[in-house]
């Protein structure tokens, strides 16, 4: 049994700010029982907007708050959960395996209606300008790339009424993981 409750790194959507999952950090807190803490990324909310966001600035951003939450006294660190919404899910995806490379023992992961990469998404989304991909994006977020290599448990939350990540984004990503 432990001492101190369960944590959970929450990042969330593209759309919007943390401002817009506070009822889920409360229902989560009063539910779950847990601490909870959202990040959020450079370039959102009322962040610092001289810094754009994008990929290298969110991961080093979910590094920061992990390394943040391994220091404080009333997180224990073998009780650190992951949680990502969309956007969220990769980045969520990235910190994982950021914490595997590192030796940062984690609790687990918590994926909810996220993507394989951006590269599949505009395949999905925006076929007509899929063959000009590899000049235009700029942020790859390949969960797809991660997801077989992880050893922490993976939780996939899906469902098939979402309006812009195709469910077999999710089945995919699921079946990836079964891999390891």
């Amino acid at each position: 049994q432990h001492e101190r409750p369960p944590t959970i790194i929450f990042f969330h959507g593209n759309a919007g700010n943390i401002g817009f999952r506070i009822p889920i950090a409360i229902k989560m807190l009063q539910s779950l029982k847990c601490n909870v803490l959202q990040v959020e990324y450079r370039g959102y909310g009322d962040s610092d907007d001289a810094q754009p966001p994008n990929e290298t600035g969110l991961k080093l951003d979910s590094e920061a708050a992990l390394n943040f939450l391994r220091q404080h006294p009333n997180v224990d660190p073998s009780q650190i959960f992951i949680y990502g919404q969309s956007l969220g899910g990769s980045v969520g995806f990235h910190l994982a395996s950021y914490a595997e490379k590192e030796g940062i023992e984690l609790a687990g992961l918590i994926v909810e209606n996220s993507f394989l990469s951006i590269g599949k998404m505009v395949d999905e989304v925006m076929p007509v300008v899929s063959p000009l991909k590899g000049i235009l994006l700029r942020n790859r977020w390949d969960s797809n790339m991660i997801a077989p290599a992880l050893e922490i448990p993976v939780l996939y939350l899906a469902g098939d009424a979402d309006e812009i990540v195709p469910h077999s984004h999710m089945k995919e990503l699921y079946e990836l993981s079964l891999e390891n």
